[in-house]
C-alpha cells in the first residue's frame, strides 16, 4: 500500500508542479489528494477494528 500511496501522491505533485498555483488543475489535485488521504484514514481505522 505504501508504494501505491507514494505513486498517487507523485502523480498529483507533478500535476501541481506543471500548473499555476491558482489554476483549476491545482485546486482539483488538492481536493483529490485530500479525499484520498481521508479515504485511507477511514480504511485503516476500519481494518484496525478487525
Amino acid at each position: 500500500m505504501d508504494r501505491f500511496q507514494e505513486d498517487i501522491f507523485k502523480v498529483f505533485e507533478r500535476a501541481r508542479a506543471h500548473s499555476r498555483s491558482d489554476s483549476q488543475v491545482s485546486a482539483v489535485c488538492t481536493k483529490i489528494v485530500q479525499g484520498f488521504v481521508s479515504y485511507l484514514c477511514e480504511a485503516v481505522t476500519r481494518l484496525a477494528k478487525y
